[in-house]
């Protein structure tokens, strides 16, 4: 709807609801983390591969983390403007507001969504195309109804052919128990103020990172980011949604999966340095810091080597295992061979040690 910068070529409506600041993609009116360039095949992969590896299922975790994480982010209309945020789901403008949720999950690479019936008070039926991953997409379109509709929302699979039809509608089972609801909102993601932010090139035009548009290629039309260095599918990833999946995840098995998502991490990225065929990967204080910087992933704060070993601080890693793994990934690129990793998270600043 907004369409895209001509200067840069970012999708205007994040230029105008997302701020790049201390290592963050911060939404403007909660001034919380919301955003990481991340790639659109993981979370498939990682929670099938943790499926298979303690046979248990995963997909009601991801759903249910998901559908919150969409709340928790949409529902900040309504703590900061309640007035806002029930004019804009209320006739006459509630079409504007969806075909704008729409485009903004265009956006940020979800899905090609078209809404196809839309039932005031209890739900829509909608088509899904390409969707990055199917139970994260579902997530997101049912908290949306949920805000929409003051209702919990349920949904079945109509169709499924290359694309899927979906029936969304309130659902009639009771409510989460109290307890796992303000588990799933608890964690605080207003990223801290830092003393030097990462210093980046800026748009004329629309004022964003001009960096963004340079490593990401956005079809608005069919809702996909790529990658410009090897065209993989990219997605600008919920914050509050992954970090709450980790969460709850971490808490179900017990801790296990910080260090599973480490080494995924690790080797997913080494993968795609071996694919890139770099000669080296970006080990230099200040490629590093925009790297994280530009995706959300974190403010460098320090980085000292010596004696073979590396020490490594990150301010706001409200996605501390997945920039552990990275950073590992590029160490042992550097260095052309296997390194080891020792961690520590306090008030969401990542503390390694890389030898």
């Amino acid at each position: 709807m907004l369409g895209a910068c001509r200067e840069c070529g970012l999708p205007r409506v994040l230029s105008l609801t997302q701020r790049w600041r201390d290592g963050c993609i911060v939404d403007v009116t909660s001034g919380s983390a919301s955003l990481c360039v991340y790639e659109a095949a993981y979370p498939t992969i990682l929670v099938e591969e943790i499926e298979t590896k303690l046979g248990v299922p995963l997909q009601r975790i991801v759903y249910h983390a998901g559908t919150h994480a969409a709340v928790k982010v949409l529902g900040v209309l309504y703590e900061t403007h309640p007035l806002v945020g029930k004019v804009l789901f209320s006739a006459p403008v509630h079409s504007f507001t969806e075909n704008l949720l729409v485009g903004f999950g265009k956006a940020i690479g979800v899905a090609d969504v078209e809404i196809i019936e839309r039932r005031r008070g209890d739900g829509a039926t909608v088509t899904i195309k390409d969707p990055f991953d199917l139970p994260n997409c579902l997530a997101i379109i049912s908290g949306i109804l949920q805000i929409a509709d003051g209702c919990r929302i349920t949904y079945e699979i109509l169709k499924e052919n290359g694309s899927y039809v979906v029936s969304f509608k309130q659902a009639l089972e009771e409510a989460p128990d109290e307890e796992a609801y303000h588990r799933l909102f608890a964690e605080n993601l207003s990223p801290a103020r830092a003393d030097g932010d990462t210093p980046m090139a800026r748009c004329r035009k629309c004022g964003a990172p001009s960096g963004v548009g340079a490593i990401l290629s956005f079809d608005l039309e069919r809702g996909l980011i790529t990658d410009r260095s090897d065209g993989a599918r990219m997605i600008f990833m919920g914050v509050h949604g992954l970090n709450s999946i980790l969460r709850e995840l971490g808490r179900e098995l017990d801790g296990y999966v910080d260090d599973l998502l480490i080494s995924f991490e690790r080797r997913k990225l080494a993968e795609r340095l071996a694919r890139m065929g770099l000669p080296s990967s970006p080990w230099a204080e200040a490629r590093l810091r925009e790297y994280l910087a530009l995706r959300g992933l974190g403010l460098l704060e320090r980085l000292r080597e010596r004696n073979g070993s590396c020490e490594i601080t990150v301010m706001n890693a409200f996605l501390a295992p997945v920039v552990a793994g990275r950073l590992l990934a590029f160490w042992e690129h550097h260095l052309g061979r296997e390194g080891s990793i020792e961690y520590e998270v306090d008030r969401n600043t990542l503390r390694l040690a890389l030898s």
